[in-house]
């Protein structure tokens, strides 16, 4: 019984971006006009098999979003790290000593990596 748990498990696993042209099929299967669906010849698909293609696209439309909510977030994430760091980096420099402000200083006006002790 635990069998066929083990595999949808490994199914949902599937990158979220293999299941777009499924969303996109279920998607207008669904929602396309009768007479365009006439012209294809596959009205008969629709109202046969709308059960199919309605949880064909909830599931591909719930795996898809999640994909792109989640690559979304992690890039919201990485710019929040980012200006964290740079607001840490600000608050440190603001809050130097004089005397740290001038060997600073130094550094940046001879545009040097270090200062040697000779002169």
């Amino acid at each position: 019984m635990l069998d066929w748990l083990k595999h949808a498990l490994e199914w949902l696993k599937t990158p979220g971006y293999y299941f777009l042209p499924l969303l996109a099929v279920s998607a207008f299967g669904l929602f396309a006009p009768l007479d365009i669906l006439d012209q294809l010849g596959i009205t008969q698909w629709r109202t046969d098999g709308k059960f199919y293609l309605g949880s064909l696209f909830v599931i591909s439309f719930a795996i898809v979003f999640c994909h792109y909510f989640i690559m979304f977030i992690t890039w919201v994430l990485k710019w929040n790290n980012f200006y964290r760091h740079l607001r840490v980096g600000h608050a440190r420099l603001k809050s130097l000593t004089a005397d740290e402000q001038n060997i600073l200083r130094t550094y940046l006006e001879k545009r040097v990596r270090h200062l040697s002790s000779t002169p």
